[in-house]
């Protein structure tokens, strides 16, 4: 077991998105129909997607993040999820790819109250840049994709209640 899996951080990340993957599955299934979690129905916990259209060529991945949305004037997530996506779409006739944030506040304080985002993967609307943290007993940064907050959406009219 690598230092980071036994670090306390990681694996209370690790329990809020599993969490949050749980709770979200309905919102999602409302707007993208039916679908697998990649890791508790397809196996694959180790997928770059969380999701996965049971019906279309679209996967969804489901970011939550201790932040209110326009607390930073981008969102960013693992470059691999990109290239990833691009293949995907490549390879797949009518292949799409959503990004969804829940942001749920700092220090979780909006769990409930939160709000959710969403970014279709475009050419043109993402960059590479350099992020992370180091609150997980070591260094985590890299070169990450960023997304600014000008292409990304509500997901939502109005405030989910979960």
């Amino acid at each position: 077991m690598s230092s980071l899996q036994n670090n306390k951080q990681f694996l209370k990340d690790l329990e809020l998105g599993l969490k949050s993957e749980d709770s979200s599955m309905q919102f999602l299934t409302e707007i993208f129909g039916e679908l697998w979690n990649t890791g508790t129905d397809l196996g694959d916990k180790f997928n770059k997607y969380d999701f996965r259209s049971k019906t279309l060529p679209i996967k969804v991945e489901l970011k939550t993040r201790r932040c209110d949305f326009g607390d930073y004037p981008d969102l960013q997530f693992e470059l691999g999820k990109i290239e990833d996506g691009i293949k995907f779409c490549k390879d797949n006739e009518g292949g799409r790819c959503f990004f969804i944030w829940r942001c749920i506040g700092k220090n979780g304080s909006h769990w409930g109250k939160e709000r959710f985002y969403w970014w279709e993967l475009k050419d043109g609307e993402w960059f590479k840049g350099m992020g992370g943290r180091n609150d997980r007993g070591r260094d985590e940064w890299k070169m990450l994709c960023k997304i600014k907050n000008e292409y990304i959406n509500p997901l939502f009219s109005h405030r989910p209640t979960l």
